[in-house]
Order: C-alpha cells, then structure tokens, then sequence
C-alpha cells in the first residue's frame, strides 16, 4: 500500500479472484493497537518528538481565502487537507480535497467562476457532510495519538499549541510508516 500509494487492498480468492475484503490504513492501525496495547512504555514518547506526521512548515489558510487559492496550494503542495485558521491563527476547520463537490452545485460557468472565488469560510459552511475536526496537543504521546485513530477511525489529527494554533498534522499513513521503517 505505501510503495504504491493505494489507500485501499482488496484482498482476493486465488481461484476466482472474488473479493474476500478490503484493508484500509485504519484495518491496519487497528491491529497494530490491537497487538501492541500492552506494551505501552514503547509509546511514552511525544509524537512530534519521534518525527511522526508534519511538523515544520505546516500550510494553513485563513477563512477569507478564496476557493481557488486553497485548490492552487493543495495542488502545488501535493496535499488532501488544509487547516483553516481564523484572524488569530486559531483552527476553526479543515478543509478536505473531497470538500470540492461543493462546485457540483455549479448550474454552468459563470456558476464555477462564483464558486471558486467563495471564501473557504462559505465553502465550509455549506459542506453536506458534517465531519468532526478532530485535534490534539503538540505534546500527545504516541500511545495516545496510537489509539485515538484506532478508536474514533479517522484520517488526520491536526496538533495544537497551547493557544489553538495549528503546529502539525499527523495522517494514518505518517503513523503506519513509522511503524513499517
């Protein structure tokens, strides 16, 4: 999955080739919570003190950016998900690639241009899904950050300073590739 950048592995019958299931990174985490929950004093450590997840340089948008300038930088940058700050670089949200259907509500061109230049703020606003933003403390240790995503099952943990701004963001992948190096 990691050398092929796949987020997903079917895993098949020899003999016909039928689906038996489908591994995702969280399966994956799961068992590795699962198999290690007792041997907590290997994950003592804090997760940004082990290099796990992105640390230096995270990118971060204000509310009052445009749609087209988050959909440049998640391009440029090669990212799935932006942190969205506001004035005071505090989070309020997390905007997602997936969150680009809101253009579907575009009835024709024009519609699109208006679209794109809607602030992320508007764009969040009118998400149909309602996915929680989920957070920890720059200082959470590995055990914690470890079963979090196990339990709650989601795909990035942004991480916070004492003030609520965005200081790192930690992905399923970053967490099984510390495991797998």
């Amino acid at each position: 999955m990691r050398t092929n950048k796949r987020r997903y592995l079917p895993i098949v019958t020899s003999e016909d080739c039928g689906i038996l299931a489908v591994v995702t990174h969280v399966d994956i985490l799961e068992y590795f919570v699962a198999t290690f929950r007792e041997e907590r004093r290997l994950f003592d450590q804090p997760i940004q003190e082990l290099g796990i997840g992105t640390f230096d340089e995270v990118m971060t948008v204000n509310t009052t950016t445009s749609l087209e300038d988050v959909l440049k930088l998640l391009c440029r940058r090669n990212l799935s998900s932006v942190p969205v700050v506001d004035k005071s670089g505090r989070i309020v949200s997390l905007y997602n690639h997936s969150d680009i259907t809101f253009l579907a509500t575009a009835t024709d061109a024009d519609s699109v241009v208006v679209n794109l230049g809607s602030s992320i703020e508007d764009v969040i606003a009118q998400r149909r899904s309602d996915e929680p933003l989920h957070t920890c403390s720059q200082c959470a240790t590995l055990q914690f950050v470890f079963e979090f995503f196990a339990d709650v099952k989601f795909r990035r943990l942004i991480c916070l300073d004492v003030d609520r701004r965005p200081v790192g963001i930690i992905s399923v992948r970053d967490l099984l590739s510390y495991f797998v190096d």
